[in-house]
């Protein structure tokens, strides 16, 4: 006696799925490391999940301008305005970078240990 098993649908999205995601979208889709061509494919509540992991890099790429900036600012009495901008914006960078490397690298399905190991030298 054979058993079949049942063979999953594959998704196909709706019509409106379809629809072109504006520049704010598409820039948290390029933090999170996703593609549009990729992320179009797949169910709304999917490309919402990446939005938000976009958005969790890009708070701490602001947070991180933001504190160079107020810090620089503060190391003299008149420092250059250009010379605080870029060191705020490469401060900014190693962040972004650093937080983008966390979260493509990270694999859930992998042993607690290597987990732990990603993260803390990541």
């Amino acid at each position: 006696m054979s058993e079949t098993q049942p063979t999953r649908e594959p998704y196909l999205p709706d019509p409106s799925s379809r629809a072109t995601p504006n520049r704010f979208q598409r820039f948290l889709y390029w933090l999170a490391g996703a593609d549009w061509a990729t992320l179009r494919l797949c169910p709304a509540g999917e490309r919402e999940r990446v939005a938000v992991l976009g958005s969790t890099i890009l708070v701490p790429t602001v947070m991180a301008f933001l504190g160079m900036f107020f810090f620089a600012r503060s190391r003299s009495a008149d420092p250059s305005f250009f010379a605080v901008l870029a060191v705020s914006l490469l401060w900014a960078f190693v962040i972004l970078n650093t937080d983008r490397t966390l979260i493509a690298l990270y694999r859930p399905f992998q042993p607690f240990w290597r987990r732990a190991v990603q993260v803390t030298f990541g």
